[in-house]
């Protein structure tokens, strides 16, 4: 006979939808609600159907797929379909059984007549699928700016390639530092694509942490994308380790494109034959980077923003490779990253990392 009513009003009671809805009103509402059963396999909503009815499922469990593409999963006791309540549209993706599965079937006449007569339940359930829909749109816009993200830091080594081309013919004592570099710049290439497919996909990316060494990878940086790059070559690049640190775990390929962009921004808001400092230290269990740069500087009233995405102090600049920096370093790999003012003028960019990683 399926799950008692008292059962199904408790599942109910816990789903957003309903959370305006009072005991005596979940019963009431049960009552003009059909039960059904489906089999693995079994198709509820098929994409570009037109259809009016939306499904509370009690259990088993549903996938979601748009363009054959999988977008997620489903288990009790949640919903799909439900925007087929409020407009007639063709489905925007097809939602197949994976097990046996017991769902309840609410049509667009049953939703209309039961809410009818209780608008103030209707109007909290608008709200909730407005706030369920600003999500979903807030998501998207935070996979589009990992994205756009990646994009410029691609762009950043695919524009090093070009430079690296412009040197040629090199010293036969540089050939083999520039084919290694190369190999590097397009092993980077291919992991920044395989994350992009992943954030497209909605699959999580998972972490290529690996036990490197911090000072190693500072001096790589220096010489190879710092030699090349215009920007740097009327510059002068002076590394300082104050403290011995002990090779830990990092995603040598993410902090490799996070001392690009801290570099690469400090030699453009430089002047020419300027110094830019890099400093490693540790402190409190922590390897503490810092970059000194003596251009410019950035303004008091900048520093908050400096990190948010597209903003930018620069005429030409996209305000991402700050945001690339910030998402690595604090997002996944649980450090800081931090503006200071230089006290001799110019800015100072640090981050930590945990020398004993823990997420």
């Amino acid at each position: 006979m399926g799950i008692c009513s008292k059962e199904r009003i408790n599942r109910l009671a816990k789903i957003d939808l309903f959370s305006s809805f009072s005991h005596d009103q979940l019963a009431d509402f049960l009552k003009t609600l059909d039960e059904i059963e489906c089999n693995a396999g079994e198709v509820i909503c098929r994409e570009g159907e037109i259809a009016a009815e939306m499904f509370i499922l009690l259990s088993g469990k549903l996938q979601i797929v748009k363009d054959k593409r999988q977008i997620t999963t489903v288990k009790p006791i949640n919903y799909v379909g439900e925007m087929a309540l409020i407009e007639e549209k063709p489905r925007s993706a097809t939602v197949t059984a994976i097990e046996s599965c017991r769902l309840l079937k609410i049509s667009a006449e049953q939703f209309y007549n039961y809410f009818a007569q209780q608008p103030n339940l209707l109007i909290s359930m608008m709200k909730i699928l407005s706030q369920r829909i600003r999500q979903d749109t807030e998501m998207i816009a935070r996979e589009f700016e990992k994205t756009n993200i990646l994009i410029h830091d691609m762009k950043n080594s695919l524009s090093i390639f070009l430079f690296l081309d412009l040197l040629h013919p090199a010293p036969e004592s540089q050939n083999a530092r520039y084919v290694n570099f190369m190999k590097e710049t397009t092993d980077n290439l291919k992991q920044m694509m395989s994350e992009a497919l992943a954030n497209a996909k909605l699959f999580s990316v998972q972490q290529n942490l690996k036990t490197n060494s911090l000072p190693a990878l500072i001096h790589e940086v220096i010489e190879s994308n710092c030699l090349i790059h215009p920007d740097l070559k009327d510059k002068n690049i002076k590394f300082t380790q104050l403290d011995e640190l002990p090779a830990f775990l990092f995603a040598k390929t993410e902090i490799k494109r996070v001392l690009t962009n801290l570099i690469f921004n400090a030699a453009q808001a430089s002047d020419k034959g300027s110094d830019i400092e890099i400093i490693l230290k540790s402190t409190n269990n922590q390897a503490r980077v810092e970059i000194w740069d003596w251009g410019s500087g950035v303004e008091k009233k900048y520093h908050e923003k400096i990190f948010l995405s597209h903003f930018t102090t620069k005429t030409n600049g996209n305000g991402l490779g700050l945001a690339s920096c910030r998402r690595i370093i604090e997002e996944r790999h649980c450090g800081i990253l931090e503006l200071l003012d230089n006290p001799e003028g110019g800015a100072i960019f640090s981050f930590t990392l945990p020398l004993i990683y823990q997420k």
